[in-house]
């Protein structure tokens, strides 16, 4: 153009992006305008970015919906509903909350076993023993205390399962909304004590995720299945946790999309993908007995017998109901999510309701993701245990810990709009806070040291952009 900008009357052409534009005696000035200066925040700016790139003639289908964009209420909006792969992040996303609650709940597994009402050794209550009639030689009856009857046989084998529930919410940025998502699954497990410090596990799970991807509605239904292997060592006071775990996932999304110009145009885009979760665990720490530490057994009560002569009873046993200790852990989780291709829905609007048939909308190719995790963690718990007569233990224990982030940072996600070739859009997702307090709760009973019913709760907290809980519910029989 710069020919015509003579500030005067002017004739000619000029051919830009395949459409040939010409004038008679007029006043040409250049007034331009580009697609990244209508975004308002880093992803919008990326998408403008490209179809600012665009050379030569596009598709009637593209054109249409740069128009969209230019005659929107909210240019800066509309490219990111159109255009963003942003929302999609979240399909990553999960397995890591997954795997951290995992990893709180088989924790809390062995953590009973070892330190809970699955471990109470109550006091000795047998009921009187029987007297053994004898007679002496000289024909006087008497009496004899019958020896106790042999404790019973230890029960190795453990069968446990519980059903568990998680709500999250993940806070907007500038470029996405609000998203949330909650889960309902449930753990089988099993696991045996071996000698006296080891005990191996294995278990198996499923979770039926529902996830909302922004504002407008657009959701992802997850199911997720998996299992893993887990082992506990202990000794003393000193103990190690292990876990690896596996699960694979099937997402099918929906992105609902709402352009406001004169109308409200609509759109809906679906699609399916699968993902694999791959997790490890390493923690571990030390228990302290409160109360009976270090402490020398109460004195044994004296007595004396008939001749007068000192007899001394067995001492009588310290018992502590109180354990606190110190924990630290290191959690890795490599997520792969495949890639996929949108395609139409349904509740879709036509681009000019009194003129013509529905446009095709903004089907992406949207490509993989890989997402690494990994997170540390340090803190401490406390227990209370008590145990009675009859057979009945009782734990209750509290856990908090802080938690950092050490690799998952925001990546990108490239998105292209399918049969165009038009460039990528390169997305880039939100960057995590590193932080993290891990904080929870739980109730175990066990009776008669084979059958135990158990509830926990735990939450992630302390972050500006994220909290999750979780809440959990089962029971265990021993053979």
């Amino acid at each position: 153009l710069s020919p015509f900008l003579t500030g005067t009357e002017t004739t000619g052409s000029i051919v830009f992006r395949g459409h040939t534009f010409a004038w008679e005696n007029m006043v040409v000035e250049l007034h331009p305008t580009f697609f990244a200066a209508l975004g308002l925040c880093p992803n919008e700016r990326r998408i403008g970015a490209v179809l600012d790139r665009i050379t030569s003639r596009p598709s009637e289908r593209v054109e249409n919906l740069l128009g969209l964009v230019l005659f929107s209420t909210n240019p800066g909006g509309a490219l990111d509903e159109l255009f963003s792969t942003e929302r999609f992040a979240l399909l990553a996303d999960i397995p890591v909350t997954q795997m951290t609650f995992m990893t709180q709940e088989i924790d809390h597994r062995l953590n009973n076993m070892r330190d809970g009402s699955e471990a109470c050794v109550g006091p000795e209550c047998p009921a009187p023993a029987p007297v053994a009639q004898t007679y002496s030689k000289d024909g006087k009856e008497s009496k004899e205390v019958a020896p106790p009857p042999p404790p019973p046989s230890e029960r190795k084998w453990d069968v446990w399962a519980a059903a568990n529930t998680v709500f999250a919410d993940l806070e907007g940025t500038c470029d996405l909304t609000d998203q949330k998502f909650s889960t309902w699954g449930f753990i089988l497990g099993a696991d045996v004590r071996i000698g006296e410090h080891w005990i191996a596990g294995a278990f198996a799970n499923y979770d039926r995720i529902w996830a909302s991807l922004d504002k407008d509605g657009s959701r992802a239904d997850i199911d997720s299945g998996g299992g893993g292997l887990y082992a506990g060592y202990h000794n003393g006071g000193w103990y190690g946790h292990g876990l690896f775990d596996y699960t694979h996932s099937w997402d099918d999304a929906t992105r609902n999309i709402r352009v406001p110009v004169d109308f409200v145009f609509k759109d809906t885009q679906v699609s399916s993908t699968q993902n694999n979760a791959y997790g490890a665990n390493l923690d571990g720490g030390y228990d302290w007995c409160l109360g009976c530490g270090g402490e020398a057994p109460a004195p044994a009560p004296q007595s004396y017998g008939k001749d007068s002569k000192q007899v001394l009873t067995a001492p009588t046993p310290c018992v502590s109901h109180w354990t606190i200790g110190l924990l630290a852990g290191l959690q890795y989780v490599h997520v792969d999510v495949d890639g996929f291709n949108e395609h139409e829905g349904s509740n879709n609007t036509n681009f000019c309701p009194e003129c013509g048939p529905e446009i095709p909308g903004p089907s992406l190719a949207v490509d993989e993701q890989n997402l690494n995790s990994l997170r540390s963690r340090l803190g401490g718990r406390v227990n209370y245990h008590w145990w009675n007569c009859e057979g009945w233990a009782f734990a209750v224990e509290g856990r908090a810990a802080w938690q950092h982030e050490f690799l998952d940072d925001s990546r990108t996600i490239s998105g292209t709009l399918i049969g165009e070739g038009l460039p990528s859009f390169n997305i880039r997702t939100r960057s995590p806070e590193r932080d993290a307090a891990l904080v929870g709760g739980g109730l175990n009973i066990t009776f008669r040291n084979r059958y135990t019913v158990f509830g926990d709760y735990d939450a992630q907290v302390g972050q500006s952009d994220f909290t999750a809980q979780s809440i959990k519910f089962g029971g265990k029989i021993s053979f």
